[in-house]
């Protein structure tokens, strides 16, 4: 194993396991944190099945990209993590990589983070992005809540009652405002009151979604209802299908996830110019490019306007509170006069200044008669 401008670490382990391999590039960094900006999640999730190494990658979606004829935004690989446990300690390398190759901007602060309960996990987020938000997959709250409902040995009727009180559509995470939150919160308490799992769900399952689910949804608006972490899964998916669905070495890992990202890299590209796979989200496509001048750039040229591309965010139509619960539209930025045309500063008001008569002097009078005499 060797660097490469996709390998961005290697880190050896003190134990008699093989190192620990992250990788990544300028561009997916560039891309992933400027998409996060726009309030795409970042889903992480750890993969199995790929090789001897687990393989835990980060996942988001570009919203100034669409899927021909499909109308959907695409699918991109981030930085991706090659080790060989699950430990606190071993996550946090990763994190923290990935943390200090984003630079000392603030906006980093404003990311979203979607995992699972994987608690090691969630921990090296939160020490690497203090500051970040955290959403967990309802998804995977549902299938716990499943298990556990079934160990206190609740009627089926009774366990499908709850869940759909509380992840269905119309249920207790399809709250807009927080009064709607805890009306229901306290009719799913009231109806359950005396039940063998009230406990559970009043200290343990309530709180972590209104903490997890609920919370992080007003902090980033943006964030769908009933949020799963299935962008992920379906990059596992086609991780494995890459490769055949067959177990590789680490080298030939590597190999398959640098080919993922050189393809949707292509297509980010081609996307400037009408080919490939994708095309320009209707705000993006100011940066459109004739297939014809594209050829005649260099490739200088090609990946600064990629770049532009990236850090490209549509205008915002509302601006929301820091909490979430106030949302205001976006005004103009000057007030301007009914029917006003003219620039500001060649509209801008003027005071005209009256210059007072000076009073003669008795000596300018004298000297004035003299004149005229």
């Amino acid at each position: 194993m060797f660097y490469t401008r996709y390998i961005k670490s290697i880190v050896a382990n003190n134990d008699e396991k093989p190192p620990n391999v992250i990788c990544f590039t300028e561009e997916q960094l560039l891309e992933m944190k400027e998409c996060a900006m726009h309030g795409s999640v970042i889903g992480v999730d750890r993969t199995f099945n790929l090789g001897a190494c687990y393989v835990t990658s980060m996942v988001y979606t570009n919203p100034n990209m669409l899927k021909k004829g499909k109308g959907t935004s695409p699918v991109m690989l981030g930085p991706v993590f090659l080790h060989w446990d699950g430990a606190y300690a071993t996550y946090c390398e990763f994190f923290s990589k990935v943390r200090s190759s984003l630079g000392f901007d603030l906006r980093v602060e404003k990311l979203t983070f979607g995992t699972d309960e994987e608690l090691a996990l969630v921990n090296a987020i939160k020490t690497a992005f203090p500051g970040a938000n955290h959403i967990l997959c309802a998804r995977h709250l549902q299938e716990n809540a499943n298990r556990n409902f079934s160990k206190f040995k609740i009627p089926d009727i009774e366990k499908n009652r709850i869940i759909n009180a509380i992840f269905s559509p119309s249920g207790l995470l399809s709250s807009n405002s927080r009064v709607m939150y805890m009306e229901k919160e306290k009719e799913i308490l009231e109806s359950l009151e005396g039940n063998l799992a009230f406990n559970y769900l009043a200290e343990k399952l309530l709180p972590t979604i209104k903490d997890k689910v609920y919370a992080p949804r007003v902090k980033n608006p943006q964030i769908p209802l009933l949020w799963k972490n299935n962008f992920c899964e379906a990059m596992n998916s086609k991780i494995k299908l890459v490769g055949n669905w067959r177990i590789s070495k680490l080298p030939q890992l590597v190999e398959r996830l640098k080919e993922i990202h050189e393809c949707q890299l292509m297509d980010a590209r081609g996307a400037l110019h009408g080919r490939g796979n994708f095309e320009l989200a209707p705000p993006a496509r100011i940066l459109f490019i004739p297939h014809e001048a594209w050829l005649g750039m260099n490739e200088e040229q090609r990946r600064k306007w990629l770049y532009k591309f990236f850090r490209f965010h549509p205008p915002t139509t509302s601006h929301s509170s820091t909490d979430g619960f106030l949302t205001i539209p976006t005004t103009s930025r000057i007030a301007k006069k009914p029917g006003q045309v003219k620039r500001v500063r060649s509209a801008k008001t003027t005071t005209r200044t009256i210059k007072k008569p000076k009073i003669p002097t008795p000596s300018q009078l004298t000297d004035d008669i003299r004149q005229t005499d």
